[in-house]
């Protein structure tokens, strides 16, 4: 199963420094080529301060998104405390390293009783998140 490197700072924004080094050896011979950072990208005030701060100028945040595909929305609207965070398990890249249906550890086995819920092949998983109740 794959795993995460993580430390006291956790597995948050490894990648940000290379990102940005790249960016600027870029702008640095005049291009304006875009650079996108990834990896461990938890959380909107993250988000934006990588892009403020000019280490890239796109943010990729693929487990956030699976974890809470509602949480721009919620972000946008002021709800930020509902968000639902990614826990950087790799529950997610195993399924995809089984070549599985991915679906979230947050998420996957809640309300499986739903009568028009779409589950995997195997019935076991959920594939959309829990509705958001706003």
């Amino acid at each position: 199963m794959p795993t995460i490197h993580s430390d006291a700072r956790g597995p948050f924004a490894r990648n940000v420094p290379l990102a940005a080094a790249i960016r600027a050896a870029i702008r640095g011979d005049g291009l304006t080529t875009p650079v996108v950072a990834a990896g461990g990208i938890h959380s909107f005030d993250q988000a934006e301060a990588i892009l403020a701060e000019g280490h890239a100028d796109i943010v990729a945040a693929a487990r956030q998104s699976l974890a809470d595909p509602d949480w721009f929305l919620k972000i946008r609207l002021g709800r930020g405390a509902e968000v639902r965070r990614c826990k950087f398990t790799n529950y997610c890249e195993a399924l995809d390293t089984q070549h599985k249906q991915v679906t979230c550890q947050l998420w996957d086995r809640v309300e499986l009783d739903e009568p028009d819920l779409a589950r995997s092949h195997d019935g076991r998983r959920r594939l959309v998140a829990p509705r958001w109740r706003r």
